[in-house]
């Protein structure tokens, strides 16, 4: 039996910004940035450039003040800050819910993330450029209070192929070492948490073939520590819930693994779920304008996880209309947007 003092320690909970990590390899993300409704318009890489605000603020991201972070460490395989610019652009307009405790109640907070956002301005170098910024002060005291984590590979999270697959890599992350090995969330909150917009994915059979499925797949094979399931809970003929089951991995399986997150992405897409049925769902969305599975499937290989959905309604449609075209009747549509891309982006040597 333990002193009484030793004890009481015991029974503290450990805080999530006192966590001790090697910023290196890894990082803490709480729970609550993990579980959080309202951040569905952040993109894939809005979500890794959030993830690398997070662990440069580390461990003073409790603290009233202002981090600084080169724009270059943000850009990833983008060449300008443009991009950068539009990721604080959209983390300064969502306002995210998270649930809090407050005097045993629990609470769904609704508040900014962003306080404050400064960019330098360099017209010699627009490669150069500090971005400065502070956390609000309700963010600030959530991450005070936190006390649940997931501790994220950061070869792991540049390696996600989609949002989806990102957001479910850290949604089993702060689980897997839980004395529980499944839970049930209905389905809304759990489009939510991984990043479904109202209107998208409606029905559940597209929200399992083209969120749930790709992200299992990619995380299964990806996640060094860890594998997981979803399945549906019905109500009758209804689906009202879903079974989100995980487990670690035996050594041979972390092995496999190692050497897939460590190796040529060349053939990734296909390796990973066994065919390349998750690779032709976003062709899919982009047949009407002319790029086929094939085309689809080159461009990864050269480029890697990049949200091309995303750059593709964001960015290249936008850059086809300002000459006066149709993005959906351009002639040689793949190699027009296969240009466009190396134009802003490095291909993978």
């Amino acid at each position: 039996m333990c002193a009484k003092n030793v004890c009481g320690r015991m029974k503290k909970s450990l805080k999530t910004i006192d966590v001790s990590f090697d910023k290196e390899t890894s990082m803490i993300k709480p729970k609550e940035l993990i579980e959080w409704l309202g951040a569905e318009s952040l993109t894939l890489t809005d979500r890794r450039r959030f993830n690398l605000m997070l662990l440069n603020a580390w461990p003073d991201i409790a603290e009233d003040k202002i981090h600084e972070i080169p724009k270059a460490s943000l850009r990833g395989s983008h060449k300008d800050n443009e991009w950068v610019d539009e990721t604080v652009n959209r983390l300064m307009d969502i306002k995210p819910r998270v649930e809090i405790e407050h005097k045993g109640r629990r609470f769904l907070q609704l508040f900014h993330i962003l306080e404050l956002t400064e960019t330098e301005i360099d017209d010699e170098n627009q490669w150069r450029g500090i971005l400065r910024y502070s956390f609000s002060r309700p963010f600030r005291n959530v991450m005070k209070n936190s006390t649940q984590y997931a501790q994220l590979k950061k070869e792991v999270i540049y390696q996600m192929p989609s949002k989806y697959a990102l957001a479910l890599y850290e949604i089993v992350a702060k689980r897997v070492n839980l004395n529980k090995t499944s839970e049930i969330v209905d389905v809304q909150t759990f489009r939510a948490w991984l990043g479904v917009g109202d209107g998208r994915l409606e029905k559940f059979y597209n929200f399992n073939a083209k969120a749930i499925k790709p992200a299992l797949a990619a995380v299964n094979a990806l996640a060094v520590e860890f594998e997981c399931d979803v399945e549906p809970v019905k109500r009758g003929q209804k689906v009202v819930g879903v079974q989100l089951s995980w487990k670690k991995k035996d050594v041979a399986a972390k092995a496999a693994t190692l050497k897939e997150v460590s190796g040529s992405k060349v053939g990734r897409a296909a390796r990973i779920s066994r065919t390349v049925e998750h690779i032709a769902a976003p062709a899919r969305a982009l047949a009407k304008y002319g790029l086929t599975t094939a085309d689809l499937e080159k461009l990864r290989e050269e480029f890697g996880a990049l949200d091309f959905e995303g750059t593709l309604r964001e960015h290249f449609a936008g850059f086809i209309r300002s000459q006066s075209q149709d993005p959906e009747s351009i002639p040689n549509y793949a190699l027009r947007f296969g240009g466009w891309l190396r134009g802003k982006h490095s291909p993978l040597k």
